[in-house]
Parts: C-alpha cells; sequence; structure tokens
C-alpha cells in the first residue's frame, strides 16, 4: 500500500508543474512554467469535502502531505511546504465556478439522459479523438488488450465503439457503489464530473493543491483515451488553469479509490499505470 501511494504521489507531483489544456476543443493556451524562486515553495491547500463519502482522517491527510514533501525532495530536490489544509464543503466550492465555464462542462459531459446524446454519436467522437492522439491503431489497440480482452480494432471507427461502450459500461459500475447516505456514489449534483473539476480554477480558488474526497469519474466527448475507457472515467486527480494560483495552475487528488476495497479500482491498480 506504502509503494501504491508513493508511485501516485511521484505522479501528482509530476502533473503539479504541468497545465492541461483542451486541445481538441479549442486553441491551447501556453501557460509558463513557474518561477519557483530558491528555498521552500509554500502550496495552500483546501481540503474539498463531500458530506456523502468516506474521508480521510485529519491524520492521516497530515501522513500524505508529508510524504509528498519526501517525495519531491528526493526526486526532485525541490523543498516544498503545505499551509494548513482549509476545510471547504464540495457544494459551496463547486457553486463559484463562473455559469459560463459551467455550462461548458456540461456540453463537454455526456449525458445517457439526454435524447440527442445517443452512444453511436459517442462512439463516433471517441473514433476521431483517438484517431487524433498521435498514437497508432495497433498501439492502442494492444494496450486495451492487456486490460480488456477481446477488443476488435481493425480501424478506429472499430477502435472507438469498442472503447466507447467499455468506458460506458464501467461507468455503470461506478454508479452501482452506494455513498454514506445509501444512495449512489454518483448523483445529479455533477460534483464527479471532470470537465467541471478542469474549470475549478476560473472561480475563487486562492489554493495551489486540493484535497478531495469526491469520485471524479465522468465520459466526455473530448480526449477518450484507452486507459479512461479501462477504468470507467475514472481519475484520481487532475492539474489545471487556476486564476488565482501562484502558479498559474493547481492540481487536485482524489482519495475516493483510498477509502473503499473496490475490486475494479484492485483490478486495474495491479496495472499501475492505468489509475492515473
Amino acid at each position: 500500500m506504502k509503494l501504491l501511494m508513493k508511485n501516485r504521489l511521484i505522479l501528482l507531483l509530476v502533473s503539479l508543474w504541468t497545465s492541461y489544456g483542451l486541445a481538441q476543443t479549442q486553441p491551447v493556451l501556453r501557460v509558463p512554467l513557474p518561477q519557483l524562486g530558491e528555498g521552500v515553495i509554500e502550496l495552500r491547500v483546501a481540503h474539498i469535502i463531500n458530506p456523502r463519502l468516506p474521508r480521510m482522517s485529519a491524520a492521516q491527510t497530515a501522513l500524505m502531505l508529508e510524504q509528498m514533501k519526501q517525495t519531491a525532495q528526493e526526486h526532485w530536490g525541490l523543498r516544498i511546504s503545505f499551509k494548513t489544509p482549509v476545510e471547504i464543503p464540495i457544494a459551496e466550492q463547486f457553486n463559484k465556478i463562473p455559469d459560463k465555464f459551467k455550462a461548458r462542462a456540461e456540453s463537454l459531459t455526456y449525458n445517457p439522459n439526454n435524447f440527442f446524446q445517443r452512444s453511436s454519436r459517442l462512439q463516433d467522437a471517441f473514433a476521431k479523438g483517438l484517431a487524433r492522439t498521435g498514437e497508432s491503431l495497433e498501439a492502442q489497440a494492444t494496450y486495451a488488450n492487456q486490460h480488456a480482452p477481446n477488443i476488435q480494432a481493425k480501424d478506429f471507427d472499430q477502435l472507438g465503439k469498442a472503447l466507447a461502450n467499455l468506458q460506458l459500461a464501467n461507468i455503470a459500475h461506478w454508479q452501482e457503489h452506494k455513498a454514506l447516505d445509501g444512495n449512489s456514489v454518483i448523483d445529479d449534483s455533477g460534483f464527479h464530473q471532470f470537465m467541471r473539476w478542469n474549470y475549478l480554477g476560473y472561480g475563487d480558488l486562492p489554493y495551489e493543491f486540493i484535497i478531495t474526497n469526491q469520485i471524479i469519474a465522468s465520459v466526455e466527448w473530448v480526449l477518450p483515451s484507452v486507459h479512461s475507457a479501462i477504468r470507467g472515467g475514472y481519475t484520481n486527480g487532475i492539474t489545471s488553469y487556476s486564476r488565482q494560483s501562484k502558479f498559474g495552475s493547481y492540481s487536485a487528488w482524489s482519495t475516493f479509490a483510498f477509502t473503499n476495497n473496490d475490486a475494479l479500482w484492485q483490478k486495474n491498480a495491479r496495472g499501475r499505470a492505468v489509475f492515473i
């Protein structure tokens, strides 16, 4: 478990200095590399809490942050410190996303309850998106079959159809999970949507690092990938633009996977590269 968490921390710290752009939907806005300066790098931390879901204790959170400090020093020679995490109810924080970005996030997220968003359109979007990744058809199909056997892919249309169906089937798995209130961990709030997290920094978010107990798992019309399909759209974290961050971006890490013993998560975690 410690080794698995350490690997997660390494991947997360890499993403901390990386900007994220929606290259397939709009021009990429290049965020310059941050000027870290000399000495200790202080990061402001928010702990965004969904009261419906399990969460790490204060002691566990403190241990995680301490391990991150050690990992940054060991691998990159960076000395970082974290301010005391500020706890924020998730509804309060998500209400600060500007309306136009909420609407944009909604338009980029597949909604199976929308009559006009048929799965056949999603399959076509996946096919086009996978072809634009720069990875060969053979490479993507080989990787897919390592984790989800019997993926047929004579062309990108066939691969797109197979992976769209796989992601829809796997996200249904997450929807079967029960929250502390007995309802599904994925509800109508939209807190689980990857794209809403992507736009969180356009609101009032004066932090560089976010910890959350919220599950982040959804299906998007853009940026399809083999590993997203395998894990049912689940992600452990995200790095995106933030107008109030000292570095122009923020990183968020979901602890949801570390507070349950889900069979799908455990199966894919053995592949390590799958769940990032």
